[in-house]
């Protein structure tokens, strides 16, 4: 199912249930960039991948290299030691494979992956609950981002409630960390 249809989706059914709905959106630091090479290969054997199949993955996230040119002018070519590949159609799949363990984790909110971001659902009859779910969940993934050599960057994380206009609701804030995550209702 398309990721975007699937929160709205998700939101109109809370909605006409009569309850509140909120989406977290979560920003990952340079997620591709911060691949760990190794800790992919393991991911792709624990999923099953063998042989020359694994073979080719090492292949080719082994002895990359990458050099900039403005203008006439190139640097230096440098290894890269982490990351897959950008621009590529491998890029963004190695991404989602790197990460698709983190739907298997026990989280309040149903998870939804867009490329390098995700965006956790969630309803509930009470406000407080939500606040609450999305708290606990930032909490859970911090773990599993620095388990996973990954960084959430809270700064950029931000939440919207969902409700029907004639409900009103109280604007909180959500700390976590100290860090407040942005509301983005309008």
């Amino acid at each position: 199912m398309d990721a975007c249809y699937e929160l709205v989706a998700f939101t109109q059914r809370a909605l006409d249930h009569g309850r509140l709905a909120a989406g977290l959106f979560i920003d990952i630091t340079k997620a591709f960039d911060c691949v760990d090479k190794d800790l992919f290969l393991k991911k792709l054997k624990t999923n099953g991948l063998t042989g020359p199949a694994l073979s080719l993955f090492e292949s080719y996230m082994s002895d990359r290299q990458q050099l900039v040119k403005i203008g006439e002018v190139l640097s230096r070519s440098e290894v890269i030691e982490s990351g897959v590949p950008q621009g590529s159609v491998l890029g963004p799949i190695g991404f989602l494979i790197y990460i698709n363990d983190l739907g298997k984790i026990n989280l309040h909110g149903r998870i939804i992956f867009f490329a390098d971001d995700a965006c956790l659902l969630y309803d509930s009859d009470k406000l407080d609950d939500l606040y609450m779910y999305m708290k606990q969940d930032i909490e859970i993934l911090m773990k599993w981002f620095s388990n996973n050599l990954l960084l959430l960057n809270l700064k950029k994380t931000e939440y919207v409630i969902f409700h029907k206009r004639s409900i009103i609701v109280e604007k909180r804030d959500l700390y976590v960390n100290n860090i407040l995550i942005t509301n983005t209702n309008i």
